[in-house]
């Protein structure tokens, strides 16, 4: 059997402290080192592996994710990240064949009610949007990751006119 896609789960750290997250919790006190990532990574594309995807907690906020992203890219394999773009940055983006932005309402008083947007802190959405159109201009293959919850059941009538 062919694995198509690993998801790595590269921390747990979050800049965000969304209510239903499960990669939210502290930093796991055995973290690998960056010669253990290269060596799953490695192991990982001789098993036949195509494609890693990045994930947390926020992956951004690891502070060897471009050396991961680069050595996979190196290894062969095809590299994508869920990011609620915390640290996204443009030498990242050139690292990336597919970027997944995670945006569960366009509502702000519902991201913060789930907690993906702090009162008083600048515009997720907006954050998001501005990501999109990097992550277009750089050529990069844009996903989005929606999570349903009580909050947001019902209202996908109004995203999708929205991105239609």
């Amino acid at each position: 059997m062919l694995i198509e896609t690993v998801n790595l789960h590269i921390t747990r750290r979050c800049n965000l402290r969304c209510r239903y997250c499960f990669g939210s919790c502290p930093e796991h006190p055995c973290a690998l080192d960056q010669p253990s990532w290269r060596l799953l990574l490695n192991e990982l594309r001789r098993s036949g592996v195509r494609r890693v995807n990045f994930s947390g907690g926020e992956p951004t906020l690891h502070p060897g994710l471009l050396g991961m992203m680069q050595h996979a890219r190196r290894v062969g394999l095809s590299t994508s990240i869920i990011t609620n773009t915390a640290r996204l940055t443009d030498e990242m983006l050139g690292q990336l064949d597919i970027v997944g932005l995670s945006l569960d309402s366009r509502d702000e008083r519902v991201l913060t009610q789930l907690g993906r947007q702090r009162h008083g802190a600048p515009s997720y959405v907006e954050r998001l949007r501005r990501a999109a159109e990097r992550t277009h201009a750089a050529g990069v293959r844009l996903k989005v990751n929606t999570v349903v919850t009580a909050l947001t059941l019902g209202r996908s009538a109004e995203v999708t006119h929205q991105c239609s």
